[in-house]
């Protein structure tokens, strides 16, 4: 089973009793995992990707059920949780039995908002890629939370960014694209980013046909009203403005990066054209113009969780996955012409970014 939306709701409890194909009561129950992406989530070569892959590998592993809910939108995405939950319920399902894994802090929402059907009995909550801070308070008895802080790894992207900038210099500026100014693992990974490329002062600009830059390293923030939305950029229809501001593009902005690789791919042979850093995949395998990316092994981490579940019917309650542990990574490209002196910069910043990670997620808390 994997796509939910296409089906009518009312078609959904059949679905979930046919996924969980509940035995007799002389057998061992069968085990499912439920995941919640983000509307549209999967296919963005990236977040989403990883973590249907992890799954996927521990599914073929341990042979549990596996259900992928990818809704059209966050209306659909609230009818389908209350359904499951009401599932779960007459089900009589277990913490040992299922694993909920929510990939969006709105879900997290839409079970407050619905708390008269939430227990923490029906299942093992996993809150993934998130801080036990983002889980409300009233949940947090019923949840385990997995963080992967970006800080350390984008101090990194930022020291690579300034070693190419030195390697070819250019009077031209760095730009990152950020969803919500509000979601604080995106602000985390914009202070990271700035420290490692000797930046103090980051700008807040807003796109236009005119657009000149602010300051060497401005931040765009993407949001519904404007023009230049998600969606423009997932067309890469507003990827030309950057071209004559920015000698490189930091997208910390989900499928948005598909436009600018799109636009990378298109004019990589044109040489005054922006370089994108990959975000949460190797994104050089699609164009010359990514240097190197900021990957983020969620497979791994997700597999690691699972592993825990599978073991004990639980998961740790908060634990936290950042640079030292390996679970994030900087992949120099291999069609870089810098790619021997990145490669130097990188192994003698490393330590240095492992610590500056431990010192500020020490003061942040």
């Amino acid at each position: 089973m994997r796509l939910f939306t296409l089906m009518p709701l009312f078609l959904l409890p059949l679905l979930f009793a046919a996924c969980t194909d509940m035995p007799s009561e002389d057998t061992e129950t069968k085990r499912i995992v439920y995941v919640f992406y983000t509307p549209h989530g999967l296919g963005d070569l990236s977040f989403c990707d990883s973590i249907c892959r992890g799954v996927t590998q521990s599914e073929l592993k341990y042979g549990f059920s596996k259900a992928d809910i990818v809704p059209d939108s966050w209306a659909v995405a609230e009818d389908t949780l209350c359904t499951l939950l009401t599932y779960l319920r007459d089900t009589k399902a277990s913490p040992k039995t299922a694993l909920c894994i929510f990939c969006d802090t709105l879900y997290l929402s839409l079970l407050e908002k619905h708390q008269t059907l939430f227990s923490a009995g029906l299942a093992t909550f996993l809150a993934f890629d998130m801080r036990e801070s983002d889980i409300p308070h009233s949940l947090k008895d019923a949840f385990s939370s997995v963080d992967m802080p970006f800080y350390g790894v984008c101090y990194e992207a930022g020291a690579l960014t300034k070693a190419l900038y030195e390697a070819a210099p250019s009077n031209k500026k760095t730009l990152i694209i950020s969803a919500d100014k509000n979601r604080s693992d995106l602000n985390d990974a914009i202070k990271g980013f700035a420290q490692g490329l000797g930046i103090q002062q980051i700008p807040e600009i807003i796109l236009s046909s005119n657009h000149e830059a602010a300051s060497n390293l401005d931040v765009y923030y993407i949001t519904a009203d404007e023009p230049f939305n998600a969606a423009g950029f997932l067309y890469q229809q507003s990827a030309w403005i950057f071209d004559r501001e920015y000698s490189t593009v930091f997208p910390l902005c989900g499928g948005s990066i598909m436009g600018l690789i799109r636009y990378n791919r298109e004019q990589e042979r044109q040489s005054t054209v922006f370089c994108t850093i990959g975000m949460d995949a190797d994104m050089s395998i699609y164009t010359e113009k990514v240097p190197f990316s900021v990957v983020k092994h969620a497979d791994k981490a997700v597999s690691r969780c699972i592993a825990q579940w599978q073991s004990d019917g639980s998961i740790p309650r908060c634990q936290s996955f950042g640079l030292e542990s390996g679970y994030l990574e900087m992949l120099i490209s291999e069609k870089s012409p810098h790619k021997t002196s990145l490669m130097q910069t990188l192994q003698s910043i490393h330590q240095t970014a492992i610590e500056q990670e431990a010192e500020y997620e020490k003061n942040r808390t």
